[in-house]
C-alpha cells in the first residue's frame, strides 16, 4: 500500500504508528514508512509541526528561544539534522569531535524551521551551519571545533 504523509512524501506504509507527546502536551503520530519499495531502510515521518521548537512560554520569539537555548545548554549545536542522524558532513564532523569529550550535547535541527535558522544566523552574524556554543559563547563551526581538538591533541 502506498500512502502520502505530507507534500512530496511517498512511501510504503508499514502499518505501524508511534504515539508522540511533546513536552508542551500536544500529541501526534509518527508513521513508520519504507521510502522505496524493496528498500531495507525505514523512515519515521511525522507532521513537521510536531517538531517545532518548544519553550516554557509559547509567547517567546525565535530570538528569545535562541538566547534561552544558549543560556541553558552548556554544549549546544545548531545543525542540519540531529546528533544521531546528521544531515550534512560538517554537522556530522562537529558531532564526532564533540562526542570524543563525553559531554551531553544539546542540538536543534535548523532544516525544519527557516525562522529558527535565520534567528541563529542573526544572533551570531555567521552565515553557515553548524553553529556551536560552549558555556554560552559562540565558538564557530566544525572547522573551528576540529582545529581546537587537534591543537589539544598536539599540546
Amino acid at each position: 500500500m502506498w500512502a502520502t504523509n505530507g507534500p512530496q512524501s511517498l512511501g510504503m506504509h508499514l502499518g505501524v504508528k508511534l504515539a508522540l507527546r511533546r513536552p508542551n502536551g500536544s500529541h501526534g503520530e509518527i508513521d513508520v514508512v519504507r521510502p522505496h519499495q524493496g528498500s531495507r531502510e525505514i523512515e519515521l515521518r511525522a507532521d513537521r509541526s510536531y517538531f517545532q521548537p518548544t519553550t516554557k512560554s509559547s509567547n517567546m520569539s525565535f530570538d528569545d528561544i535562541v538566547s534561552q537555548d544558549i543560556k541553558e545548554n552548556p554544549v549546544l549545536i545548531y545543525m542540519k539534522g540531529y546528533p544521531d542522524a546528521p544531515r550534512c558532513g560538517f554537522s556530522a564532523l562537529a558531532v564526532r569531535v564533540l562526542k570524543q569529550y563525553d559531554v551531553p550535547i544539546s542540538a536543534r535541527d535548523i532544516l525544519g524551521d527557516l525562522k529558527l535558522k535565520e534567528s541563529v544566523k542573526a544572533h551570531t552574524n555567521w552565515p553557515t551551519f553548524p553553529q556551536i556554543f560552549i558555556k554560552g559563547e559562540f565558538v564557530g563551526g566544525s572547522d573551528i571545533i576540529l582545529d581546537m581538538h587537534q591543537a589539544k591533541g598536539s599540546a
